[in-house]
C-alpha cells in the first residue's frame, strides 16, 4: 500500500489499498470500494474518473480490449427478441484491417419500418458482420451499409448451409428459399483489408 494522497497519484496508477477519493465526489465504480466515505482501490491499475456519472474506477491491463465506434465486428446471433437480435461478437477489425480476438455482446435493433421499407430479417444461428454505431455495455451494432448483414446462415429445415442465389438464399439440400439481409460478400465473407469493407 502506497498511501499517497488523493490526487497526487502519480501517473494515476494505483495499487490495492490505495486511497484515491472520497464518496462525497465520486460513486465507487469497478475495482473500487467504500470504506467510511474513502474511496480504494482494489486493484493494480489506472484511475479513470466518469465526470458525467461522478464514477471512480480503476482500469486494469487485463480488461478486454473493446472495439471503438465505427469498427466491424463479427458475431453470431443468439437470440432474437421482438425485432433485435443479441450478437455474440468474437472478432473484430480495427482501422487498419488486422482482426482481434474479442468477447462481448451486442444488439442489432430492427430499424422502424413498413412492408418494403423493412430490412429483411436476421435470424438466430445467422454469422453477421456489423459497424459499432452506438458504445455503451450493450454496444448496438448497424448492418444496413452493403457491406454488412449476414456472411453465412444455416437453412431452417435442415441446417445445411444456404448460397446465395437471384431471389434470396437457397438450401441446396431441401430447395428451401429464405430471406436475410445478407452482406454483399455473402459466401465469400472478405477481410476488411481484403476489400471487404
Amino acid at each position: 500500500m502506497l498511501n499517497k494522497e488523493p490526487g497526487n497519484l502519480p501517473d494515476k496508477y494505483v495499487l490495492p489499498g490505495d486511497e484515491i477519493g472520497i464518496s462525497e465526489e465520486y460513486l465507487p465504480g469497478r475495482n473500487v470500494i467504500d470504506l467510511d466515505g474513502k474511496l480504494f482501490s482494489l486493484a493494480y491499475g489506472k484511475v479513470q474518473k466518469d465526470d458525467v456519472r461522478l464514477v471512480m474506477s480503476v482500469r486494469t491491463g487485463k480488461e478486454k480490449m473493446r472495439p471503438r465506434m465505427g469498427e466491424l465486428v463479427f458475431g453470431q446471433v443468439v437470440k432474437d427478441d421482438r425485432g433485435s437480435q443479441t450478437v455474440r461478437v468474437g472478432a473484430y477489425a480495427d482501422r487498419e484491417g488486422h482482426l482481434h480476438e474479442i468477447d462481448f455482446t451486442g444488439i442489432i435493433r430492427q430499424p422502424r419500418g413498413h412492408g418494403e421499407e423493412r430490412m429483411p430479417p436476421i435470424k438466430v444461428g445467422d454469422y453477421v458482420r456489423a459497424k459499432i454505431i452506438r458504445e455503451g455495455d450493450f454496444p448496438e451494432l448497424g448492418v444496413l451499409a452493403p457491406n454488412l448483414g449476414v456472411i453465412m446462415a444455416l437453412c431452417s429445415n435442415c441446417r445445411t448451409l444456404l448460397v446465395k442465389s437471384s431471389s434470396g438464399l437457397k438450401c441446396p439440400n431441401c430447395d428451401n428459399m429464405e430471406q436475410r439481409k445478407t452482406a454483399k460478400d455473402y459466401g465469400i465473407v472478405l477481410l476488411p483489408n481484403e476489400k471487404g469493407e
